[in-house]
This record gives C-alpha cells, structure tokens and sequence, in this order.
C-alpha cells in the first residue's frame, strides 16, 4: 500500500520500488510491539486506504469522482475515530488545511505560530484531558517513561520538544531491543524527514496532507502520551506518512 500511494512502480523506479519495500519489511514495530497485533495492523490498513482515497479525491478530474472520494474519505475519517479518536481526528482535520502551500520559510513560520497555539491551549487548559492522561504513567517503572510533566506551562515548548526527540525520534534508548528500533525504523525516518523538509517547495497537495497529518496526530499522542513503549506503536503512523511522501518527492 506503501508503495502504491507513492506511485512507484518496479518497471519504471525499481531502486526505489525496492527500498520502500525494504523500509516496510524492516519495520518491526507493528508485528511485535502490539497488544493486538490484528487491531494495529487494521488500523495502519484503514488509514493507508484513507490516504489513497484522498489520493483518488486530489487527483480526479471530474466533479463526480472528486465528490466521490471526498465522500469516501470523510466516511473512512469517521471510521477511524471509531476505533482511535485522535487518529481519525487528525486524519479529517489534515483535509481541511491541505490546500496551504508550504515554503522553508512559511513552514518555518507556521511550525512557530503552531507551537505558539500549542502553548496558549495549554495555558488555558484546552489540553487538560492529555496532560491528566500522561499524569498517569507517572508512577511507571522500569525506565519506561520520559518522566516528563506538562503541568507547568512555562516548560510546555521544552517539554514538548523533548517528547518529540524521544519518542518520535527514539533517542531515549533504555535497551538493546530500543537500539535495534532506532537503527532499523528511526535512522531511515529521519533521513526521510530531512529531505521531506528541505524539499517542502516542492510539495504537492497529497503531500501537504500527509505532512499536516504528521503535525496534528504527532501533536496529541506525544502530549498525551509517556509511555515509550505505546510510543513505537503511536509513531507509526507518523512514520509512514513521511515514508510516502519522500517516495513521491
């Protein structure tokens, strides 16, 4: 599904056919860090139909089909906050900003004013309901958590971007198993994202979807969320978007 929703094909971008294909195959977080394997591995195929439904919906050209898709991925939205809100969530809200264009420095500008947003729902206690959330591995064991606390709001954008280094980008490693998830999923994530950024100019709006997606979900479970084992399951999704957007780049 990967491969299709970056519309590679192996007769024409075998190199590339075969390293998204590889980068897949790699990626052992879904098989065995699931409570329920099924359910992950459901939830990932829903959400990769969701995004080449919207595919579908960008790319026709015919008010019918456009209408059609839009329909369809609104539905698989819905669909998606049935079995994870925040996901399905982020999914339908990423449809709605996806016509912004992205430049370096506009990106740059809207990432600050985000955080900015951030920090104010924060303040005003908007985020209440993912913070109480994390409050409650405060007592986990074992070094399994950042240990982090919202609850102080002048630390909210520090804390935050620690969150983000590691549980996004995993550099709290606490074991082997940890070492052996960041060489195989975050090393190859990140050079991803890399170039996903410096070539946001280039973005067209299926990307701008995918990238909006990565920013709105990414923000609710890495604030609700200090668990890093929960975390390699959340960033999947997170993963996946910037693994077909640098395929289509």
């Amino acid at each position: 599904m990967v491969v299709r929703l970056s519309s590679i094909t192996f007769k024409r971008n075998q190199k590339y056919y075969l390293y998204a294909l590889l980068v897949c195959l790699i990626h052992p977080t879904i098989f065995f860090f699931s409570t329920d394997i099924f359910r992950d591995i459901f939830m990932a195929f829903s959400f990769l139909l969701g995004c080449l439904t919207v595919k579908w919906f960008l790319n026709s050209h015919s008010v019918f089909g456009a209408v059609f898709y839009f329909l369809l991925s609104v539905a698989i939205g819905f669909f998606l906050i049935e079995i994870r809100p925040y996901l399905g969530y982020a999914y339908l809200l990423s449809l709605l900003f996806l016509k912004i264009k992205f430049t370096k420095s506009r990106a740059f500008y809207l990432g600050l004013l985000y955080l900015g947003l951030l920090f104010a729902a924060n303040y005003l206690g908007v985020l209440d309901l993912l913070t109480e959330y994390r409050s409650g591995f405060e007592d986990s064991e074992g070094g399994s958590t950042l240990g982090l606390s919202f609850s102080n709001p002048i630390l909210f954008i520090p804390n935050f971007i620690i969150s983000f280094l590691g549980q996004m980008l995993g550099l709290y490693i606490t074991n082997p198993l940890a070492l052996v998830l960041f060489v195989l999923e975050t090393v190859p994530f990140f050079f991803m994202l890399i170039y996903v950024l410096k070539n946001i100019k280039l973005a067209d709006s299926f990307v701008r979807f995918l990238i909006i997606f990565f920013v709105f979900y990414g923000s609710v479970w890495l604030i609700g969320n200090d668990n890093l084992g929960t975390a390699v399951r959340l960033r999947i999704y997170n993963y996946l978007a910037i693994y077909i957007s640098f395929f289509i780049s």
